[in-house]
């Protein structure tokens, strides 16, 4: 499965208080963890899918984030169940 990296801070407590024009990559399989970042990179077999805000990315019909956002939501729904 692709793995959405960002940059931004690190650690999901850090990434809202991390101040400063620092730039930080993130490797991040839970995606709640880069819903606030301002600059997402998805890649897909080593190459750049898409990059933009989470939610520009979650609007793209048919997109690669939106498509790893919709079956992670679905994973986590049937496991709590």
């Amino acid at each position: 499965m692709p793995v959405p990296v960002s940059i931004a801070g690190g650690g999901a407590s850090r990434l809202k208080h991390s101040g400063g024009a620092r730039q930080r990559v993130v490797i991040a399989h839970r995606l709640s963890t880069v819903r606030t970042l301002d600059r997402l990179l998805v890649f897909d077999h080593g190459r750049i899918a898409e990059q933009g805000r989470p939610a520009d990315l979650l609007r793209l019909d048919g997109g690669l984030y939106r498509r790893l956002h919709e079956r992670q939501t679905l994973d986590l729904g049937l496991a709590a169940e």
